[in-house]
């Protein structure tokens, strides 16, 4: 069925949520002298108004318009395609407006909504949850054009960004907006491991969340469940390597990737394509994610830095049928990593040592999630990340940091980081989801149940996640603008320079 934010477009998307529902057949009794009733409906409206207001995750702003586009592109040598999300800085200013939840023409905005309560709200809350409650995110704009044409900018630096366990490329869409309108293209990328909610192809079919992962034992967890959980991670670095064969392929226009955009005529797909050519700064990609993503976007990075590591004289390493070769993505090298949140007990064993994280073979509640990590001793070779001089950025939510988790490991990797813009901070007020899009898109009441803030205004935690974001990405000369000292930034806590972790 379509709906009536499809009907009526993103500009009016406003009109079509429930909470506006009792103020619509308050107009209706109002006209035949109901006036009693129109008088509580137009208060029942304006109630629902204001206990579930309607959210605006605008970012932050910048010198750059933005447009934004679904794609799907396919690689000849890969299984699978790379899909996900593009927002970038437009050529020339504009007032339009896209959706937050669907761009693509084979969704409407409730349905993904509805889907998106059904796995990824806590499962307690799932009995009490009616699936319209979120039904209202179909009328949630981005201040972002449709297939703009991307700004003539002499460098487009480039930001690859990988969402959450039960997430999807929407979830971290402030940031986005907030790296875009500073000059940025962002890939929002799906996996195709079955982590995500919402991973949509463009022919209409989904990849579906697969529960049963949980069922191996989430909490605490077993091995068998952390077993499980490494070899979605190594499933998604594949992903996210297709994703960079990609944008090689895209900057050197040598066809070697197809792309489709969806909604968009074959002309408006080769102005955007046109817009790119040459232009991506793909010797200075920055590496990011959020949880199950910072822990992918950590072991990619990891591996790369191996990689470079190897003898040029040694035997080239096989690579499985279906998979990205190194040489498909050799023109792109890290300009800098970051994570918010990186679930680091969910790296394969066979990179934790090179990480500078060990968990327990046996997860215990008293050794899980990373509180067994030893300290790095003295004379002992530096974690790969850390050696690198990529410069590093590591944010951690107050939740996981009253839990103990893995601040041992933030100063193993961080305060051994050659780079002078590495760091590590902690969001004052923050829970987990406070470092995604979760938290705005919900009313503040119910995030402080879920502990998505914990007492910091909701509205207010992706400003401090993504001034930190971008103010490091100026730092480590990623993206253009004066550089911050993060230790100044409002709302946050535990500032550590590199060198200065260990007591992190």
């Amino acid at each position: 069925m379509i709906g009536a934010s499809t009907v009526l477009g993103a500009r009016f998307a406003f009109l079509d949520r429930w909470q506006l529902t009792p103020f619509y057949a308050a107009l209706v009794a109002a006209t035949v002298g109901w006036w009693f009733t129109a008088c509580a409906l137009m208060a029942s409206s304006l109630l629902a108004r204001l206990l579930v207001p309607l959210p605006d995750p605008r970012g932050l702003p910048g010198p750059h318009p933005i447009g934004v586009v679904d794609f799907e592109a396919t690689l000849p040598s890969a299984s699978q395609p790379a899909f996900g999300r593009l927002l970038y800085p437009a050529a020339t200013p504009h007032t339009e407006v896209s959706s937050y939840m669907a761009l693509q023409r084979h969704y409407t905005a409730s349905g993904l909504s509805r889907a998106f309560v059904a796995i990824a709200s806590p499962p307690f809350l799932r009995p009490y949850l009616p699936v319209w409650v979120l039904d209202h995110w179909n009328a949630v704009t981005i201040p972002a054009k449709r297939a703009a044409p991307p700004a003539r900018l002499a460098s487009l630096p480039v930001v690859v960004f990988s969402h959450g366990l039960t997430a999807s490329r929407e979830t971290s869409q402030s940031l986005a907006l907030s790296l875009a309108a500073n000059g940025a293209l962002v890939v929002l990328l799906e996996h195709t491991d079955r982590s995500g909610a919402l991973a949509r192809l463009l022919d209409g079919s989904v990849i579906p969340f697969d529960p049963a992962v949980f069922a191996l034992g989430s909490d605490p967890p077993t091995a068998a469940y952390l077993d499980a959980r490494r070899q979605q991670t190594a499933l998604r670095v594949e992903d996210v390597r297709r994703h960079l064969a990609v944008l090689q392929s895209v900057h050197r226009d040598d066809g070697e990737a197809s792309l489709a955009f969806d909604g968009l005529t074959t002309e408006e797909g080769a102005s955007v394509l046109a817009g790119l050519k040459g232009r991506l700064a793909i010797g200075q990609v920055a590496l990011g994610g959020h949880s199950f993503g910072g822990c992918t976007a950590l072991m990619l990075a990891c591996e790369m830095m191996l990689a470079a590591r190897r003898d040029p004289s040694d035997a080239p390493q096989a690579v499985p049928a279906g998979k990205v070769t190194e040489a498909q993505y050799k023109d792109v090298a890290l300009g800098a990593v970051f994570s918010l949140d990186p679930a680091l007990d969910w790296l394969p064993r066979s990179i934790q040592p090179a990480m500078g994280h060990e968990a327990p073979a046996v997860p215990t509640p008293a050794t899980n999630n990373g509180k067994c990590t030893p300290p790095i001793p003295r004379g002992a070779p530096s974690p790969v990340l850390s050696a690198s001089g990529v410069p590093l950025f590591t944010v951690w939510s107050e939740e996981w940091t009253q839990r103990g988790w893995y601040k041992q490991w933030t100063a193993n990797l961080t305060e051994r980081a050659k780079h002078p813009a590495s760091h590590a901070l902690v969001v004052q007020g923050c829970g987990h989801q406070g470092l995604c899009d979760v938290a705005p898109m919900l009313p503040h009441r119910l995030n402080l149940l879920l502990r998505n803030s914990l007492g910091c205004p909701s509205g207010e935690l992706a400003r401090r996640v993504n001034c930190a974001t971008l103010a490091f990405l100026r730092n480590a000369g990623v993206l253009e603008g004066a550089a911050v000292d993060l230790a100044t930034l409002d709302g946050t806590m535990a500032h550590r320079r590199a060198g200065d972790v260990a007591q992190l």
